[in-house]
């Protein structure tokens, strides 16, 4: 019986020890982390967009010579 009392309590020290410890993430990380996401999704919209538009042009260049 005290062993598996003893086993018992050894892991809710363990569980409590575990969960009493949580490290705050660095802000400014976060922040940078968020604008350089930021800037990729301007960038890739930024290509999709001039893409499109080239499309669009050729096909309106080919259209009008056809």
């Amino acid at each position: 019986m005290s062993l598996n009392s003893n086993l018992n309590n050894e892991t809710n020290q363990g569980a409590e020890q575990a969960s009493n410890y949580s490290p705050r993430p660095n802000i400014d990380h976060l922040i940078k982390r968020i604008v350089v996401e930021r800037r990729k999704e301007r960038k890739n919209t930024l290509i999709t967009l001039t893409l499109s538009f080239l499309g669009v042009a050729v096909l309106a260049i080919f259209v009008s010579n056809g």
